[in-house]
């Protein structure tokens, strides 16, 4: 089923309907989502209130959905083996560090291109590219104690990120 759904994905991307998953590591909803969210409040109360309506399970399709759509990012970077820029995959601090000096670049007064690109990829594209594969590859789907699915990053990416920041500069 994976095979077929990249074949899928590379035809949405050739023809422009790409649905390339961004991973907030702040929220488990997706980006399109939540932008969705507030559009149509009024024509959704008779069929939130249906019981038996896949729409009161929208959200555990969704994170499904979404963790399939990472799941076929993942393959797709490594298919393509894109250039991290020197970055180890298997290593998230080598990630965070470059966050935290393209932070750095920018606190300094640079514009974010200046400061991605000094920090060694080739446009802004790449560099968001780099980090949804970072994100995508350091997370996990995981069931809350609710029962409910949610995507989560792994406590190495999260422990990195902490230590890359605690060991940042002060500002």
């Amino acid at each position: 089923m994976g095979f077929f759904r990249a074949i899928i994905d590379f035809f949405r991307r050739l023809l422009g309907l790409s649905r390339e998953p961004v991973l907030s590591l702040g929220t488990g909803a997706h980006p399109a989502l939540a932008a969705q969210a507030g559009d149509d409040d009024d024509d959704d109360d008779e069929v939130a209130s249906d019981g038996n309506n896949d729409a009161t399970r929208d959200g555990q399709l969704n994170i499904e959905d979404e963790w399939a759509d990472l799941q076929v990012l993942i393959a797709r970077c490594e298919a393509e083996t894109i250039d991290l820029a020197g970055l180890d995959i298997r290593d998230p601090a080598t990630f965070w560090a470059r966050q935290v000096r393209i932070e750095d670049g920018q606190r300094d007064g640079k514009g974010r291109l200046h400061a991605v690109v000094a920090a060694g990829f080739r446009s802004l594209e790449h560099w968001d590219e780099v980090s949804r594969y970072y994100q995508a590859k350091w997370s996990l789907l995981a069931r809350r104690d609710s029962g409910e699915l949610e995507i989560r990053p792994r406590e190495e990416f999260t422990g990195a990120a902490l230590r890359a920041r605690n060991s940042a500069r002060p500002r």
